[in-house]
């Protein structure tokens, strides 16, 4: 992988920034501890207009000083987040954890397949796959892995996508690199949204009409003075100072409600904005990146200039926190007042988009996570679509486990329509039935799966693997599977859909759970699903010698080497006959 060579060339990058930034800031003391000693200077000097332009040189410079370090300090900032990132796939590569966001807030029991299939959670799919930084990037990476399978068109669409962008991994990163400084949270996004949605007050026409007029006049009447020594000048502009300071301060209430629920938001705009722009900027290929650009697209100005000219409204209404300052600027120009106009006239405008350009980076953010997995994983295959209901495998393997780790089966539908799946407890059934799941989730929302050929009909995962008993609904673990069960039938006999079941009705007696079983699998098999069950009952194997054209029985089998267990995790043909178990039990002197 590239990213060694990339962690040299930033970390070189960042130590050329950071001696840069040291030197303007050194020179930037320099000039600034100056100024006053020039004043002082001028004060008592004889040549007042000499050292008076020398100060005023001094000023432009370090006005200059100034801009350049913060324009220096924003291109550390980006540096420095492109080392991260770099440090942080290294480390991932190595140790399979990525230090992001693991998602658990969008763990559910109730879901068709998350909970059971470790979607969400510490060392999750999620976790693995994220690389998200923003608040909507991480919600729509969730949202992707938990709609289900999309329709032919877009699912191609968006395997095109992801593989596009895996290619462009220098603009990844510097994507990447601005969405990792935005720092945002749900608060921030939902204070966004909550504030485009409330309809726009616009300012009334004499409003704005006086705030031109009042500054203006003001202005005039201080010149009178100046110029003409005319003391009524003098006199009306400090009547209009003052009331400029009251009809400010008239929006005062107004504008602290927007800076009170608004911490940092000017920044995080300012994030927003670059991120925008570098979607905006971006040469794209595939059609649906393209469809993406086109929603930033309207026709007063481009969306990452609309944003970041927010930022700055915001920025500027934050200056009234500053008594002093807010009261000079408020007296000669009513700033505020005109940046709170500004802030109204940017809603009208605006406001409306907002949803669709944060909805468009989350979009941008989530491909990205799942093109960093393709690029992370060359040997990965995107499957082949069809709608004729097959579904086959080669070398297919759970992708969270390391590759030196992973064992890999080949599977596949063509003949078969539901297997059942023996083995001894530890032979790998339950991790077999987590692949396929993971995998055909995968394939359906268009990211690559881990294999070396894949077809698959995408369809609704449907699991029943990890129940619990339900205290806040008084409901015991044999209830709970039940209703589980019933859901998984109610969704098969009107959805395309895959199920996988890890043996079912465990709170049961034998007799009952056998029963139970066989006749659910009966029910299933009757109608148009696939699927696997795993089951330790061999009499439920059985069933193929009844149903042949609809079940097939494939196991994982165990050996006893050198008195020690011994799985492979390959998948075969047949029933598995091993008793584990009491050879387990004897060894530890439990029997």
């Amino acid at each position: 992988m590239i990213y060694k060579e990339l962690l040299d060339k930033y970390q070189k990058d960042l130590s050329k920034i950071v001696r840069l930034s040291d030197n303007i800031s050194f020179w930037r003391s320099i000039t600034g501890f100056s100024i006053p000693l020039l004043v002082y200077i001028i004060i008592k000097s004889d040549h007042p207009f000499l050292f008076g332009s020398l100060l005023f040189a001094l000023i432009l410079v370090f006005i200059l000083l100034v801009r350049k370090h913060q324009k220096v300090e924003k291109e550390k900032a980006s540096i420095s987040a492109l080392v991260a990132l770099n440090k942080n796939e290294i480390d991932f590569l190595e140790s399979q954890i990525y230090p992001n966001q693991n998602g658990v807030e969008f763990l559910k029991e109730d879901s068709d397949y998350a909970y059971d299939l470790d979607f969400f959670g510490n060392l999750s799919l999620y976790h693995h796959l994220n690389r998200t930084h923003t608040y909507i990037g991480g919600q729509s990476l969730a949202k992707m892995l938990l709609d289900g399978p999309l329709a032919e068109s877009p699912l191609l669409a968006r395997q095109v996508s992801i593989e596009e962008l895996s290619q462009k991994i220098s603009w990844r990163q510097t994507f990447s690199a601005s969405a990792y400084q935005v720092n945002d949270q749900k608060k921030d996004y939902d204070f966004l949204i909550q504030w485009a949605k409330k309809p726009s007050v616009l300012t009334k026409p004499w409003v704005k009409l006086l705030a031109y007029f009042l500054p203006i006049l003001l202005i005039l009447s201080y010149l009178l003075f100046f110029l003409f020594d005319f003391s009524f000048g003098y006199t009306l502009g400090n009547v209009l100072f003052l009331v400029n300071l009251g009809f400010a301060g008239s929006y005062l209430k107004d504008i602290k409600s927007e800076l009170d629920a608004s911490d940092n938001l000017e920044r995080i705009l300012s994030h927003y904005s670059s991120l925008l722009r570098e979607i905006e900027t971006q040469t794209f290929d595939s059609a649906q990146l393209q469809a993406l650009q086109k929603k930033l697209q309207n026709n007063k100005e481009k969306a990452s200039t609309s944003v970041k000219n927010l930022s700055i409204i915001y920025n500027n209404l934050n200056s009234a926190s500053n008594p002093i300052g807010a009261a000079i600027f408020n007296g000669l120009f009513l700033f505020h007042l005109h940046t709170f106009i500004n802030l109204r006239s940017w809603k009208s405008k605006f406001s409306e988009h907002i949803v669709n350009w944060l909805d468009v980076i989350g979009e941008v953010e989530a491909l990205c996570s799942l093109a960093n997995f393709r690029y992370n994983n060359p040997n990965y295959v995107f499957p082949n679509i069809n709608y004729n209901n097959g579904i086959a495998f080669t070398n297919l393997g759970h992708p969270l486990l390391k590759e030196t780790k992973r064992v890999c089966n080949d599977i596949d539908f063509d003949d078969t329509q539901f297997y059942i799946l023996t083995g001894s407890n530890m032979s790998g059934k339950s991790t077999f039935l987590r692949t396929i799941g993971i995998n055909l989730v995968l394939g359906g929302i268009g990211a690559p799966v881990c294999a070396s050929h894949a077809a698959i009909h995408p369809k609704k995962v449907l699991v029943s693997m990890r129940l619990s008993d339900s205290l806040s609904n008084a409901e015991s673990y044999f209830y709970a599977e039940v209703k589980r069960l019933k859901y998984i039938l109610d969704c098969v006999r009107t959805e395309d859909c895959f199920v996988l079941l890890d043996e079912i009705l465990r709170g049961t007696n034998s007799e009952d759970k056998q029963f139970g079983t066989m006749e659910y699998i009966k029910q299933l098999i009757s109608t148009n699903v696939l699927g696997i069950i795993a089951t330790h009952d061999l009499e439920v194997c059985k069933l193929e010698e009844s149903y042949p054209d609809a079940l097939s029985n494939r196991n994982f089998a165990v050996e006893i080497i050198n008195n020690e267990l011994a799985f492979d995790y390959k998948l075969r043909t047949g029933i598995c006959n091993s008793k584990s178990a009491s050879f387990m039990m004897k060894k530890m002197g439990v029997i």
